[in-house]
């Protein structure tokens, strides 16, 4: 029996409140993860929101039998898919294989992640599951590249 029996997708239309919810559930997104970090909470979620508000980007919350489980973007850069942003809530980490494929699922087929040089957790989850094709600056910070396949 898999336990991603109970879980399921259903777009987001808030993205502020969702964003400020995620960022207050888990306080290393601002202290040691975000690029904006020492500007404080609201420049971080701000940054986030700004990202996932791009009207190429549809964002779609993660849960199971209710209860939130995390989030994932989907956008398009240059004709390719990309995975602008994902968080899963920290007392779900423990399942992250089963929602990363759940992500994978609906990516149906090849995408990117740029993943922010500081946020090493995420960087290291990516590197098990996909390939590191490159890295990037943007706005003075680096940011490493992933590419996956999905199913």
């Amino acid at each position: 029996m898999s336990l991603l029996y109970n879980m399921y997708t259903r777009k987001i239309n808030d993205i502020e409140n969702l964003i400020y919810e995620c960022y207050s559930l888990d306080n290393k997104l601002t202290n040691d993860y975000c690029r904006r970090r020492k500007e404080g909470f609201a420049a971080c979620c701000n940054d986030s929101i700004t990202l996932l508000k791009d009207p190429n980007v549809e964002v779609f919350g993660i849960f199971d039998e209710g209860e939130f489980v995390g989030y994932f973007a989907v956008g398009t850069v240059k004709n390719e898919k990309e995975l602008p942003g994902f968080f899963i809530v920290p007392e779900y980490r423990n399942r992250k294989n089963e929602v990363w494929n759940v992500i994978v699922k609906h990516m149906d087929g090849t995408f990117y992640n740029a993943i922010y040089i500081n946020n090493k957790p995420a960087i290291e989850f990516c590197r098990k599951r996909g390939k590191e094709i490159n890295s990037v600056d943007y706005e003075n910070e680096t940011h490493v590249i992933f590419e996956f396949k999905g199913e």
